[in-house]
C-alpha cells in the first residue's frame, strides 16, 4: 500500500507538469506575491527616493490610478479570452487535420503557457492594487509606484500578445509540427540506445521457465518504475523480465512480468505496482509514439477529405530516418537497477514496426505515385543500413515485395511501374 502512494503522486505530478495550467498557475502566484511586496514597499522610505527620481511617471491622483487599473483589467481579460480561444482553435484544427496524438505536444508548449501565465499574473496584480485603493485602510498617498509598475506590465502584455500571435500561427504549420515530432523521437531513440549500450556486456538469463506474473488491470503499458520495488524484494528476485513492449495494450490476465523465483501474492502485487499502465492512449512517452504520430499525419494527409501528398511525403521522409535508427535497437535490452538487480525489457521488433507503422501508409497511398515512391525509397534506405541483421532484412524485403505487387496491380502504365520499382533493383 505504501508503494502506491509515491506512484500516485508521481502520476499526478506528471499530469500537472504536462497540463496547460502548470506555468500559468506558477506565474499567477508569483505576480500575486510581487503585488503584496509592492504594497509593502509603498510604505517604506525607499519609495520616496524612487518617486523623487521619476516624478513625472508617478501617478498621484487616486481617481486616475483607479481608471488606469480598470482599463488594464478589462484589456487583459480581453487578451486572455482571445488567446485561449486561439489555443482551442489551433488544437481543434490540429486534431482534425493531422492527428489527435499531436494535442499533448501542442498543449504542453511552454511558450504559450508562459504568455498566458503573464496575462493572468498581471490581471491579479492589477486587481490587488485596485482592491487596495478601494479599501478603508489604504492611504491615498501610497499607490503611485505600484500603479506605474501595473502600467509597465500592461505594455509587456501587449508585446507578449504580438509574440503569441506569431507563435500560435507558426505552431500549426505542418512542417514545424513534423520537425518537432521528429526531434522528440530522435531524443527518445538516443536515450534508449544509451541505456542499452551500457548493458551490452551483460548475459541474458534464460527466462522461458521463469515464474509468470499476470496483470490485474487493463491499459496501455508505458514503462516499469523499478524504484518502487523495495530492497528486500529485490534481494529475493534479483532479476525481472518485462514481457510486454512499450506502448502495447495489456489485457487483464495477460502475462506482463517474469521472475526467476516464486513470489507470494503480496509480493506479486508489489511488483505490479511498478508496472505503469494508463488508459490515455494519446500520452507520448517514447520513440514509438513519435513514429505513430508521423504515420497518422501521413495517413490523414492521404484521406479523400484532405488529399495532401506533400505533407505525406514530408512525414514519410522523417519517419524513414526514425525507422532506420529504431531498427538498430535490439528486440530485448537489459538494464541494471542502480542499487539492486537487473531488468530485461522488450522493444518493438522491425517486423512489428513495419506492421504498425508502414503497412497503414502503404494501404492508404497505394494508388498515389509520389507518396508510394517516397515510401519505397525510405524502406530501401532502411534495408541498406541492416546488412548484418538477416531477420530484419528478410522482413523488409517481404514488405517491399508487397509494395511491388501493389504497384503492379494499381498502375497500368509501364512507365509508372518502371519508375516506381527502379529503387528496388539498385
Amino acid at each position: 500500500m505504501l508503494k502506491r502512494v509515491p506512484k500516485f503522486f508521481k502520476k499526478k505530478a506528471y499530469q500537472l507538469y504536462n497540463s496547460i495550467a502548470f506555468y500559468p498557475i506558477l506565474l499567477s502566484i508569483g505576480f500575486l506575491a510581487f503585488g503584496f511586496f509592492m504594497l509593502w514597499l509603498e510604505y517604506t522610505p525607499a519609495i520616496d527616493a524612487i518617486e523623487n527620481t521619476l516624478p513625472s511617471l508617478i501617478i498621484r491622483d487616486a481617481k486616475v490610478a483607479v481608471t488606469l487599473l480598470s482599463v488594464l483589467i478589462g484589456g487583459i481579460i480581453s487578451l486572455t479570452v482571445f488567446s485561449f480561444t486561439m489555443v482551442m482553435g489551433v488544437l481543434g484544427q490540429a486534431s482534425s487535420n493531422f492527428s489527435p496524438r499531436l494535442l499533448p505536444g501542442l498543449v504542453s508548449d511552454k511558450r504559450h503557457q508562459l504568455i498566458l501565465g503573464s496575462y493572468l499574473g498581471t490581471l491579479l496584480y492589477c486587481l490587488l492594487n485596485l482592491i487596495f485603493l478601494g479599501s478603508e485602510a489604504s492611504d491615498e498617498t501610497h499607490f503611485g509606484f505600484a500603479t506605474m509598475i501595473a502600467a509597465i506590465f500592461g505594455v509587456l502584455c501587449l508585446a507578449l500578445f504580438v509574440s503569441f500571435i506569431h507563435n500560435i500561427s507558426a505552431s500549426i504549420q505542418i512542417h514545424r509540427i513534423i520537425d518537432n515530432v521528429f526531434d522528440s523521437g530522435c531524443r527518445q531513440l538516443s536515450e534508449t540506445k544509451e541505456k542499452i549500450a551500457k548493458e551490452s556486456g551483460i548475459q541474458f538469463s534464460h527466462i522461458r521457465h521463469w515464474h509468470p506474473i499476470k496483470s490485474l488491470k487493463t491499459g496501455n503499458y508505458k514503462g516499469f518504475d523499478d524504484d518502487l520495488i523495495s530492497a528486500v524484494l529485490w534481494e529475493k528476485i534479483k532479476e525481472i523480465s518485462v514481457v510486454c513492449c512499450p506502448d502495447t495494450f495489456v489485457w487483464e490476465g495477460d502475462v506482463v512480468l517474469k521472475v526467476p523465483v516464486a513470489v507470494t501474492d503480496k509480493e506479486r502485487e508489489k511488483l505490479l505496482v511498478a508496472l505503469r499502465l494508463t488508459n490515455d492512449r494519446e500520452a507520448p512517452e517514447g520513440y514509438y509514439d513519435a513514429m505513430v504520430q508521423l504515420m497518422e499525419i501521413s495517413v490523414k494527409a492521404m484521406s479523400p477529405g484532405i488529399n495532401d501528398p506533400g505533407t505525406a511525403i514530408a512525414a514519410i521522409r522523417k519517419l524513414g530516418q526514425l525507422f532506420a535508427k529504431a531498427s538498430h535497437i535490439p528486440h530485448i535490452g537489459k538494464r541494471n537497477n542502480v542499487k539492486f538487480g537487473s531488468i530485461s525489457e522488450r522493444y518493438m521488433s522491425v517486423k512489428t514496426l513495419l506492421n504498425k507503422i508502414i503497412v497503414p501508409i502503404r494501404q492508404y497511398s497505394k494508388s498515389d505515385k509520389l507518396v508510394l515512391a517516397e515510401l519505397i525509397v525510405a524502406l530501401c534506405h532502411v534495408r541498406k543500413g541492416l546488412p548484418e541483421n538477416l531477420e530484419a532484412m528478410n522482413v523488409l524485403t517481404e514488405e517491399l515485395d508487397c509494395i511491388e505487387r501493389e504497384v503492379l496491380e494499381n498502375f497500368e502504365h509501364e512507365k509508372d511501374r518502371r519508375e516506381l520499382l527502379m529503387p528496388l533493383s539498385s
